[in-house]
This record gives structure tokens, sequence and C-alpha cells, in this order.
């Protein structure tokens, strides 16, 4: 099959489909309950007169293996292209919540979604591990869990701020192609 030199050339992209939104928290389960369970679980397991230092291995240890965990179960997502620009991609998300359209660049529109979907399980990890050491706080309240806080909270508050555009973004680009050659009405 030949192509005549008037279409837009096309690189095919060998990645596994984009995940919806839903599918990319489904598969963060796992991480989730673990983030959620571990802190006061550990809290009942250590001792009360266990140190500073002890209590920052085991949050940061728990920390850790909660994104491991992540990193094991969640679901196949395209690899970023290395020829797109930080700035053509983050254009992509930025602007599909206005303009409820993905990028026609095979490359953008990849990347772009797994960007999207490495920030939707940031916010569903983060979240969740921020609620366990609050959990934790509960059950053991002497430890020193305010000063584990900060960094979850904070690291979910930047996730999100960039929720939004993210599942705006995957709801877009798994949205039924329109075949009545009319664009979709735009909020």
């Amino acid at each position: 099959m030949t192509r005549s030199g008037a279409e837009p050339h096309v690189e095919p992209i060998d990645s596994p489909a984009v995940p919806t939104a839903a599918q990319v928290a489904m598969r963060s389960t796992p991480a989730v309950l673990f983030a959620l369970a571990s802190p006061p679980l550990v809290a009942a397991v250590l001792p009360d007169e266990t140190g500073d230092g002890w209590w920052l291995l085991a949050v940061f240890s728990l920390f850790a293996l909660t994104w491991l965990i992540q990193h094991l179960v969640q679901s196949p997502q395209p690899r970023p292209d290395k020829r797109v620009s930080q700035e053509r991609w983050k254009w992509a998300l930025s602007s599909v919540t206005k303009t409820r359209e993905v990028p026609v660049d095979p490359g953008v529109r990849t990347t772009a979604a797994m960007i999207a979907c490495t920030e939707i399980q940031a916010f569903v990890v983060l979240t969740s591990f921020a609620l366990g050491v609050v959990s934790g706080m509960l059950v053991q309240p002497e430890a020193p869990w305010a000063s584990f806080l900060g960094a979850p909270i904070g690291m979910a508050l930047v996730s999100a701020f960039r929720l939004r555009r993210s599942l705006t973004y995957l709801t877009v680009l798994h949205a039924p192609a329109r075949t009545d050659g009319q664009q979709p009405q735009r909020q």
C-alpha cells in the first residue's frame, strides 16, 4: 500500500494501549491498601520508646515499598516519545480542559497520555499514604508522625492540582469518535 504525498506522515507507536483513568486507579488498589494499612500496623508494632531515627526509617521504608508495589501493579502504559518536548506535552495536557481535543501528533498524544496516567497514580497513592500516616497517628499519637506528614501531603496537593487535566485528557482520549463530522461540544 503506497501513501500519497498529501497524507501526513504518522509513525506507528509500539506501546500498549492507553488505560482509562478508572483502569489506572483500579490497578493502584494494592498500593493504596498497603499505604493505608502499613502505617497503623507499624505504629502498633513499634514500641513506645522507639527513637525518631527508627520512625523515620520505618516511614521512609513504607513509602518506598508503597511506590514499589505501585510500580509492580500499574497498568501497562505507553512509552513517552523522547522527541516530544516538555512544552508540547504540557500544552496538550493543559489545553484539553478548554478545547476538549487531544493533539493529532501521535508522539505528543502518547507522551501526554503517559504523563496523565502517572499524575493520576501519584494522586491516588500519595493521598492514600497521607491518610495511612494520619491513621497511624490515631494508633500511636505520641510518635513523631507530624514530621512525616508534611511531605506526602505536600506532594498530594501538587498532584491534586494536576488531577483535573489528567482526568480530562484521558476522558477525551477515550471518548468515542464522532462519525457525523461534528466537533464535540465545548463546555
